[in-house]
């Protein structure tokens, strides 16, 4: 099923460059419809998967199942219910109550994370192209597969975030504590708005990644002084489960780095680009703190969405167009490359009740 994903983008790109040779007003369109059909396409496929299909997804049914087979007060569930917050309990049980399938939960949650993302990257950016295939290749996809409670929250911030550089600041605050209620964690994005506040202060964008080093050095001792106040999350702050480790993603950080430092430091780049460089470099922070604390690499996952955007804005710092469609070119390849690589591994292989009946 993963290969029908790049045969479609590949075949999409052959398609736009052709047209834009001809006419590039029917380009534009071809553009959209492009990116309407891959949404739609990976959320059919995120949404009809079996629950051997990502390493959560069997347990998740277990938790929509207790759910929609427990009645529920409100006053008395309080803000967890069964350690999962209240807002994502919610949500599962008016979707058991619609309908208490869970592939009707799979499918329904698969639509809403990815319309979310395909809004993300509308608002955001113009190349389509390279927002798309980096949104389902650096690991924001597959991680809805396991993860969808923060996934969601992850989602929904993003969405937060355009609210907030439209000035829409209501809409942000409501959108932020939506997702708090689906995962408590969230709450670490309020680190996006500030820097975003900052974003015009050349001085101070410059300053965060020294300050990043800092936090990495001694994140030993920060850890043990929060410590207290995350008792809800004991068991990720123990440090007894299992790290993350290296593979071929430590090549992906090293670029996603490096061109983060040169937005940052370079003085031509803009203030925005400059705001997306640090919170890039917050991403690669969190995975390598990851790599001696529990799940910590989880909350890089909230500054995810700007490396979407890195890239995107990487490809539009280069005017000359045979470079520039040379470097498009080798993203969209490497990427795709990367993508099927991640879902090759074993709990990715791909599996639908929609086949069986078929």
């Amino acid at each position: 099923m993963y290969v029908l994903v790049v045969i479609f983008v590949v075949l999409s790109i052959a398609v736009y460059v052709i047209s834009r040779a001809y006419s590039p007003s029917a380009s534009k369109q071809i553009k959209q419809y492009y990116l309407n059909i891959l949404f739609l396409l990976l959320a059919l496929i995120m949404g009809l998967r079996g629950v051997t299909v990502g390493a959560d997804t069997d347990n998740y049914r277990q938790i929509f199942n207790d759910i929609a087979s427990t009645s529920l007060n409100i006053a008395n569930v309080g803000f967890f219910y069964d350690g999962i917050e209240i807002g994502f309990v919610m949500y599962t049980k008016i979707l058991s109550i619609i309908w208490r399938e869970y592939q009707f939960f799979l499918l329904i949650s698969a639509v809403i994370f990815c319309f979310l993302m395909k809004r993300f990257i509308q608002h955001s950016t113009a190349d389509y192209y390279i927002a798309s295939v980096v949104f389902f290749s650096i690991g924001i996809y597959l991680s809805a597969f396991n993860i969808y409670r923060q996934m969601l929250a992850v989602a929904i911030l993003a969405n937060a975030w355009i609210n907030f550089t439209e000035k829409q600041y209501a809409k942000a605050i409501l959108l932020t504590l939506l997702s708090t209620t689906l995962h408590v964690s969230a709450i670490i994005f309020i680190v996006v708005y500030i820097a975003y506040l900052f974003r015009n202060n050349k001085i101070v964008m410059r300053a965060v990644p020294l300050l990043m080093i800092l936090v990495y050095i001694t994140f030993s001792d920060l850890i043990v002084s929060i410590a207290p106040f995350m008792e809800h999350y004991g068991n990720y702050m123990s440090n007894h489960k299992v790290i993350q480790e290296v593979n071929t993603v430590v090549v992906l950080w090293l670029i996603e780095g490096a061109v983060s430092l040169f937005f940052i430091y370079k003085s031509s780049m803009s203030p925005m680009r400059q705001f997306l460089g640090n919170m890039t470099l917050m991403y690669v922070l969190m995975n390598l703190i990851g790599l001696k604390f529990n799940y910590v690499e989880r909350l890089g996952l909230y500054f995810a969405p700007f490396l979407i955007l890195l890239f995107c804005n990487l490809s539009d710092s280069i005017k000359n167009r045979n470079v520039k469609d040379v470097l498009f070119l080798g993203l969209i390849t490497c990427f795709l490359i990367y993508f099927l690589m991640s879902t090759s591994t074993e709990q990715y292989t791909y599996v639908s009740p929609l086949f069986s009946v078929l």
